[in-house]
């Protein structure tokens, strides 16, 4: 069998196929792309010295085991990838500083074509937490939603107890949305829901520049065509 060699040309069927591996966010602190895969087992390497966390799916098995919290890390991102369509979709940006992974900034979507609205949710490593990374990666992921993908609201979940999240979410602009509701494995865990719609982004937008490369190419696989985008 002839050895499979990966030159430009294939290169760019590749890109053509699975467009997001252009897409980055970048400001002068932080970068949202997605991992490689050697990065992908670096994030799973620091989520396995993670707590039980409800709000991070790969951190929601309470009697986890470092290595299973790592191995669901992996799991996570290769089921988001094997499963993606247009009409449903959940993309994992891994948040890098200086090079180096140090989280996950989660935006995902059903029938976005239609509807235009996003959710959210992240995940930072402890050691980086209180260092203005949480509220810079969302808001780079907004920038994005809003502007790149021309998004309607954005939709938020957080523990209502958990007052920093809900800081940094009404910084934003976020206001409550919903009735509040028990998390379905642990009862003792109470969701709150926010919404941000476009008109309180433009009002609240910061002023942190974010540039955003390969977003044009990425339409399709959010459901979009340049014409077609949501109307903000």
């Amino acid at each position: 069998m002839k050895r499979f060699h990966f030159d430009s040309q294939n290169e760019e069927y590749s890109l053509s196929c699975w467009p997001l591996r252009k897409l980055t966010l970048v400001t002068t602190r932080l970068e949202l792309r997605l991992p490689t895969e050697g990065e992908l087992h670096e994030l799973a390497a620091l989520a396995s010295t993670e707590d039980y966390d409800p709000a991070v799916p790969p951190l929601a098995g309470r009697h986890d085991t470092p290595a299973e919290r790592g191995r669901r890390t992996l799991q996570h991102h290769w089921h988001s990838w094997g499963t993606w369509t247009p009409e449903r979709w959940s993309l994992d940006l891994a948040m890098f500083e200086q090079g180096r992974p140090v989280g996950i900034q989660n935006v995902r979507a059903a029938d976005f074509a239609r509807h235009g609205a996003i959710e959210t949710r992240m995940w930072t490593h402890h050691s980086r937490r209180g260092t203005g990374l949480c509220t810079l990666a969302h808001t780079m992921v907004l920038h994005f939603a809003f502007e790149g993908l021309r998004t309607t609201q954005a939709l938020a979940e957080t523990r209502k107890d958990n007052t920093p999240a809900q800081l940094v979410l009404r910084k934003f602009g976020y206001r409550t949305h919903g009735a509040d509701h028990a998390d379905e494995q642990d009862r003792a865990v109470v969701w709150q829901g926010l919404r941000l719609t476009t008109e309180q982004w433009h009002a609240n937008r910061p002023t942190t520049n974010v540039s955003m490369r390969g977003v044009d190419e990425c339409l399709p696989v959010f459901g979009l065509a340049p014409q077609h985008r949501p109307k903000g």
